[in-house]
């Protein structure tokens, strides 16, 4: 007899896995493409690799942004992008 293996249960897509940001790496000007969202709504915070913010915290309701890094030191950077229910984080590399 061969049993068979059955899968059950939803798997729930996060609404972050249609944004897009670009260009990454950058010269210093990165691009957001945000998903659509129940409230319309993003939080989004930036932090070095130490986990310092980085004064850039906004709420945003436009479906492309920009965010200007071209006066932080190269590196790499982390995007905390949250729209009230669900947070995503991102690498931002500053060339």
């Amino acid at each position: 007899m061969v049993s068979k293996k059955t899968q059950t249960g939803i798997q729930n897509e996060s609404i972050f896995s249609q944004m897009n940001i670009w260009p990454n790496p950058a010269n210093g000007k990165f691009n957001i493409q945000l998903p659509e969202s129940k409230n319309g709504k993003f939080t989004i915070e930036i932090f070095d690799l130490a986990g310092k913010p980085l004064n850039i915290n906004a709420i945003y309701q436009d479906k492309i942004i920009s965010i200007d890094l071209s006066d932080k030191p190269k590196g790499i950077y982390l995007l905390k992008i949250s729209n009230g229910t669900e947070t995503v984080n991102r690498k931002l590399i500053l060339q």
